[in-house]
């Protein structure tokens, strides 16, 4: 886990200021608090000393067996206190996912429709049986508004599963 927090480090180009290791639900992690590190040809010594970071990271890596999950949280360097209870509360709450609905859930498919006569894009989406609540998101798929006349044999997107 070291090595994977080395090189996110030098992925990111960013200046640990404090690394831990911690517990995550009984998954050994690491917590690190870094900067972004600011090119050296864009400041110069006595203005990188002075100013607050750019950007300063929250930085989890929870391993669960072989894999490793990373989890940032970032912001810039003045709003990070305000920030950091929030990252750190989302990043110590991580869990194995055990939920059988959600890891057995199906992807939805894009179906192409043939509207039957003339009609509302809201009414075909209706009699295709699409939620209420999913109208809007529908009528943004197909580029209309709810409103938009449609003509019989008109072509319409509807997501199911």
């Amino acid at each position: 886990m070291e090595a994977a927090a080395q090189q996110m480090v030098q992925q990111f180009k960013l200046q640990p200021v404090e690394s831990k290791q911690v517990t995550v639900n009984s998954f050994p992690a690491i917590a690190i608090v870094a900067d972004q590190v600011a090119d050296q040809q864009q400041q110069q010594p006595q203005q990188q000393q002075q100013q607050a970071p750019a950007v300063r990271t929250l930085i989890y890596l929870i391993q669960d067996g072989k894999t490793i999950y990373a989890m940032i949280g970032a912001s810039s360097g003045p709003d990070f206190a305000t920030y950091f209870p929030t990252f750190s509360s989302s990043m110590q709450n991580f869990r194995r996912l055990t939920d059988a609905d959600k890891l057995n859930r199906q992807p939805e498919r894009i179906r192409i429709k043939s509207v039957t006569s003339a009609t509302t894009l809201s009414q075909a989406m209706t009699r295709f049986q699409v939620p209420n609540d999913r109208l809007e998101e529908m009528a943004i798929l197909n580029g209309m508004q709810l409103t938009d006349r449609l003509t019989a044999g008109t072509l319409i997107k509807v997501v199911a599963k």
